[in-house]
């Protein structure tokens, strides 16, 4: 079932919520204090294009726990070109903007794993792109054990690669050119149409403030938000993360 807001439901203008981010007024924070309540969507009268951000990612590189940065600092739903077949468990979790691209005006951030082909995708638009990275072994480890334990944060107490040594290397010779071709695509399609920032899976698990602060930098194409609410927002939102390591799914210990 796609989620929509009701004739009540509470939304929010994306020019009000932009402006409101990039004010230096830090008493106006209080003004999202809403946030601690739940997750809204856009309001939908602000036409997106030339805002529209896509937030593209090979499967295991990171991309959900980005995404609840992105909500839980601007209080909104991020968006999904992927089909609720496949994302209904995100649904139920709290990621109401399943099936919701930039194109509906409702949401602002389109998480997409395009170029990597997905049944029943929804055809999505961007005029900037987040790319998020990982180390390509950890990347198929951690798809290997979802797709074999059916859970994001689940991993099995023998080596996998020791137990079954022809399984993990029939599975990882053919992986490494799926995922090579991959990147080779998003450089290629991707990087030569619009502006792209790459971030690192790594960098946003150790130092999540800079880097949180540089992606949001380049979304709202601002080249300055210190003394913003916004990075008031980040401040709060990374430390109060690492402390409680608050993720939609509980990292893996390794």
């Amino acid at each position: 079932m796609r989620l929509i807001p009701g004739p009540d439901t509470p939304t929010v203008n994306f020019a009000w919520l932009k402006e409101l981010l990039l004010c230096k007024d830090l008493a106006r924070n209080s003004e999202l204090d809403w946030v601690k309540s739940g997750l809204r969507f856009l309001d939908g009268s602000v036409d997106l294009a030339g805002n529209r951000i896509g937030f593209v990612s090979y499967p295991r590189t990171g991309n959900t726990m980005t995404r609840g940065y992105l909500e839980a600092i601007t209080g909104i739903h991020t968006g999904s070109n992927m089909s609720l077949i496949l994302t209904s468990n995100f649904q139920i979790s709290g990621m109401g903007g399943e099936d919701h691209t930039c194109a509906d005006n409702d949401i602002w951030v389109t998480k997409t794993h395009w170029p990597y082909d997905l049944p029943d995708e929804t055809e999505f638009v961007a005029d900037r792109a987040l790319v998020i990275t990982r180390n390509p072994i950890d990347v198929m480890a951690s798809q290997f054990y979802m797709n074999q334990l059916g859970g994001h944060s689940m991993t099995s107490v023998e080596k996998v690669n020791e137990v079954f040594p022809a399984e993990w290397d029939a599975w990882i010779r053919g992986k490494i050119p799926v995922f090579k071709a991959y990147h080779e695509r998003v450089i290629e399609l991707l990087a030569a149409q619009v502006p792209v920032y790459f971030l690192r899976y790594e960098d946003q698990t150790s130092i999540a403030r800079q880097t949180t602060t540089e992606f949001f930098k380049f979304i709202l194409d601002s080249p300055e938000i210190d003394g913003t609410v916004l990075q008031h927002r980040i401040d709060e939102v990374t430390k109060e993360s690492h402390e409680k390591r608050t993720t939609v799914y509980k990292l893996k210990s390794s």
